[in-house]
């Protein structure tokens, strides 16, 4: 039985080496696991970061329109008060220079304000 032995010690080398691949296999997919982990949880905060971050941007866009908007409004309130006032002034009556009145005229047909009003429809430059 002799030739038993080197077979016996053979036997034993291929089993430690399939221990050892196992063990090796063990841990590196025990590492994958914890990295694809750790990968996953910072994929999922990166978007909700982003996702967090496109929600204010858009929050911070709308109010922004609005606040123009309502500039918008102001001014053109403020234009048309004006135009009131200086219609009902004394002396509003008066004749004014016709190239004068041209100049204003186009001038003001340039406010939203006046965009609609009969004068500046009917005269709206060529586009």
């Amino acid at each position: 039985m002799d030739f038993a032995k080197p077979i016996l010690g053979l036997a034993r080398w291929v089993w430690l080496l399939i221990a050892i691949a196992l063990a090796v296999a063990a841990a590196w997919w025990m590492v994958s696991s914890l990295m694809s982990g750790k990968s996953a949880k910072t994929e999922a905060k990166l978007s909700t970061n982003q996702a967090e971050a496109a929600f204010e941007s858009g929050t911070d866009a709308v109010e922004s329109v609005g606040r123009t908007i309502e500039l918008e409004r102001h001014v053109d309130y403020i234009t048309k008060e004006t135009e009131r006032v200086i219609l009902e002034a004394p002396g509003a009556d008066a004749p004014v220079d016709p190239r004068l009145d041209s100049i204003a005229r186009q001038r003001l047909c340039q406010r939203t304000a006046y965009s609609e009003h009969p004068d500046c429809l009917l005269h709206a430059p060529a586009e």
